[in-house]
C-alpha cells in the first residue's frame, strides 16, 4: 500500500463538526475515499491530537472526562469512554 494523501487533524475535526455541514460532508468524502482506495495515511501525532480535541470537547459539553476505552469494552463513541 502506498499513501498518496496525508489526512491532517482538521479533516477529522470537521468530520464530527455539527455546525458546518459543508466541511463535514467534504471531510467525509476525503476519509471515505482514502479508506476505499487505501491511499490515505495519518500520523500518530494526528491520532493523539484527535483524542485530545475529543477529550476537550467532551469535557466542555458535559463536564465529564473522556478517556481511551479499556481493552474489551465497547462504547460506540469513536474509541472514547466518557467517565463521570
Amino acid at each position: 500500500m502506498s499513501a498518496d494523501a496525508f489526512i491532517d487533524t482538521n479533516v477529522f475535526v470537521y468530520l464530527f463538526d455539527e455546525t458546518d455541514d459543508r466541511k463535514r460532508r467534504r471531510a467525509e468524502t476525503i476519509v471515505r475515499r482514502a479508506l476505499a482506495d487505501g491511499t490515505g495515511c495519518i500520523s500518530f501525532q494526528v491520532v493523539h491530537a484527535i483524542e485530545a480535541k475529543s477529550s476537550t470537547a467532551a469535557t466542555a459539553r458535559t463536564g465529564a472526562r473522556a478517556s481511551p476505552c479499556s481493552a474489551g469494552r465497547t462504547c460506540g463513541r469513536g474509541g472514547l469512554h466518557v467517565a463521570g
